[in-house]
Parts: structure tokens; C-alpha cells; sequence
């Protein structure tokens, strides 16, 4: 008897949780329908964004693809064009960065150097860029600017080039050798002895860059006094 009335106990109290259950969801079945349909629609757009992602990645690759294949073949014309593209699009940064370098390097293979000068020097200062690249952009600038000054105020440049080389996280080594040319090619030679020694005697500077500093160093010894 007892076990009966439990039975019955527990079959309303569970019927009444069901109630109550129902009563819930017929109050609240506008939002709880609202509710369903918004993570639906959240699903959704999650997975077509990721999907349009993609295709637009797929897209990217194609172009800059392109542009190798024509400039193989020296049709600079038509090899611009596709990363002009990508520049002009709403490519994510990075990718509008490499479609940026390999239009300077296009544009230094037509001797354009100043053009090629002013997309480096503007990565160069692009704060929000990888470290790695916007250091490399420093160093192509600098070596277009030895190449040719003309292209940039003299004084303003090798006062930036002293700031990266002070600043470089990777390429410092690189930079300092290219700041230690400027001093050479200025006759400054204590100071381009002081960098080439430096580097030379760097422990983390790699074999080819580490052997042109030293070879730097035995040459200008002589003229050290």
C-alpha cells in the first residue's frame, strides 16, 4: 500500500513538472522560437562566412599566381594588374602586404625604383604589420635608397635608417650592414669600421653576412688611424 501511494506521489510530481514544463514553452513559445530561429541563423552565417573566406582566399591565390606566371614571361603589364587587384580589394592586410611586395619587385625590375621605394618605405612604416616584414621592407628600401639617394631627402633617410637599425628585431644585423655602406660610401670610416666589427663579432649573425663584415673589416683597417 505504502509503495503504491509513493508511485502515485512521484506520477504527480513528475506530472506536474510536465505541467509545468508546457506551461513554460506555451508562455514563452514567441521566444523561445525567436531564440531557435537566431542561433539557426547564426549557424548559418558562420558557416557561409567561413565558406565565402575561403573562396576568397582561393581567389587571392589565384591572382597573385597570375601575376608570377606573366612575370616569367616579362609581361609586366599584365603581371600587375592582378595584384593591383588584390591591393584595391578588401583582401585581409597580409595578403594585400604580399601582393604589395611583389608589385615592387615588379616595379624594380622595370628600374621604376622610386615607385618601388615608396610602397617598401610605406610597409616600413605600417605599425600594425608583422615585425618580420615590415623590417624586411625597411632593408629593401634602404638598398634602393643607396642605390639611388635621389629618390629620398638624404639626412631625413639616414636618420630613419640609424632608428631601424636601433629598433630591428630580426634584420638588425642586415640593416647595420647596409647603415655601416652608407658610412663607408660617406668616408666616414671609423664609424662603418665600428658596425662591420660589430657584426663580424656578432655570435647570432649567420655565415655570408658575418664573412662580408669581417672582409669590410680588413679593408678598412687601413684607413683607421
Amino acid at each position: 500500500m505504502a509503495n503504491d501511494i509513493d508511485q502515485i506521489i512521484a506520477d504527480a510530481k513528475s506530472q506536474a513538472k510536465n505541467d509545468q514544463i508546457l506551461n513554460f514553452i506555451n508562455n514563452n513559445l514567441k521566444f523561445i522560437i525567436t531564440a531557435i530561429i537566431t542561433i539557426l541563423l547564426l549557424i548559418a552565417f558562420i558557416v557561409s562566412y567561413n565558406i565565402y573566406k575561403s573562396k576568397k582566399n582561393t581567389k587571392y591565390s589565384s591572382l597573385i599566381h597570375q601575376s608570377f606566371i606573366y612575370e616569367q614571361d616579362f609581361d609586366y603589364e599584365n603581371a600587375i594588374k592582378p595584384l593591383q587587384e588584390i591591393i584595391n580589394s578588401d583582401a585581409r592586410q597580409s595578403i594585400k602586404i604580399i601582393a604589395k611586395l611583389r608589385y615592387a619587385a615588379i616595379l624594380v625590375e622595370q628600374k621604376e625604383d622610386e615607385k618601388a621605394f615608396n610602397i617598401y618605405h610605406n610597409i616600413a612604416k605600417c605599425t600594425s604589420c608583422d615585425i618580420f616584414i615590415r623590417e624586411l621592407s625597411q632593408l629593401l628600401s634602404i638598398k634602393l635608397w643607396i642605390n639611388n639617394s635621389k629618390i629620398y631627402q638624404k639626412e631625413d633617410f639616414k636618420a630613419l635608417i640609424e632608428n631601424y637599425a636601433k629598433n630591428a628585431k630580426y634584420l638588425y644585423n642586415n640593416i647595420n650592414e647596409q647603415l655601416a655602406i652608407i658610412e663607408k660610401n660617406n668616408k666616414n670610416w671609423q664609424k662603418s669600421y665600428d658596425i662591420f666589427y660589430k657584426i663580424a663579432n656578432d655570435i647570432e649573425a649567420y655565415g655570408d653576412i658575418k664573412i662580408r663584415a669581417q672582409n669590410y673589416v680588413n679593408k678598412l683597417h687601413q684607413y683607421i688611424k
